[in-house]
């Protein structure tokens, strides 16, 4: 078995090797995408040619690989929450409490602002993104092998269970599953590339009055930080990803990272 786990390891230093030039380069902040070493073992699957000892070896690694990232990033948010903490005691310690009271006012009203903004943009997808979108995914559902369509309904009720509280900060695309994902979303590229196409007017609109909807809000970001192109906008492959992912009995969530 320790010749196996050492063959596993040339393997993905070998991978690591060869595509170090790409996987060098700052990676997007969701998870399981084109860095993923995993998911090249996945796309090169015939030509690798692995044993059942390797696959076995490197699903070993895959799920030790998971659990350390998950440690990192519950120390990182433990890390977070200390440095507010302490920021809120200093800052209590300079101001005086009517300062502070002013300051927390401030706060609660900025939080009630972007409540009702964020209440609008759901609406506004309730009654224009989602019935499209919903359209689109029964299309490709019929394109769906019977497999697939299993495994994803088992990866929604995975991530369903494993999703983080709001506190956390983690978005859909933090979750488990990466891997398969973007190899179904790769199998079925081209189906889905159409069906974005055919909607593209529409998806272009929705963009626009969306950003419109959210600089009204927020008019003191107008300036640097308010304007600037692409903030946030999720790659295409996460978006491809999204959709794939909705469940076509039910439709599209909304959160603050819909964008299509």
């Amino acid at each position: 078995m320790k010749k196996v786990f050492l063959n596993a390891g040339f393997l993905l230093a070998a991978l690591f090797l060869t595509a170090g030039a790409v996987w060098a380069q700052p990676q997007s902040h969701h998870r399981g995408g084109n860095g993923s070493p995993f998911k090249a073992i996945e796309e090169l699957k015939e030509e690798l040619q692995l044993t059942p000892e390797q696959e076995k070896a490197i699903e070993e690694l895959k799920k030790e690989t998971r659990n350390a990232q998950k440690e990192a990033r519950n120390a990182e948010r433990t890390r977070k929450q200390s440095m507010h903490q302490a920021l809120k005691s200093e800052l209590d310690a300079i101001l005086t409490p009517a300062q502070t009271q002013i300051l927390e006012a401030h706060h609660e009203a900025k939080k009630a602002e972007a409540k009702a903004m964020r209440d609008k943009m759901r609406e506004y997808h309730e009654q224009n993104v989602a019935p499209v979108l919903l359209e689109q995914r029964k299309k490709l559902e019929l394109k769906i092998s019977d497999e697939d369509k299993a495994t994803l309904a088992r990866i929604r009720t995975e991530r369903q269970g494993s999703r983080p509280h709001k506190a956390d900060g983690h978005k859909a695309a933090s979750r488990p599953n990466g891997d398969e994902l973007s190899a179904l979303v790769q199998k079925y590229d081209e189906e889905i590339s159409m069906l974005m196409e055919e909607i593209k007017p529409k998806r272009e609109q929705w963009e626009k009055d969306m950003k419109t909807m959210s600089e009204a809000n927020r008019p003191e970001r107008k300036g640097k930080q308010g304007m600037k192109k692409g903030a946030h906008r999720p790659k295409p492959d996460f978006q491809k990803v999204r959709f794939l992912l909705m469940d076509p009995a039910k439709g599209p969530e909304f959160d603050n990272n819909n964008r299509y």
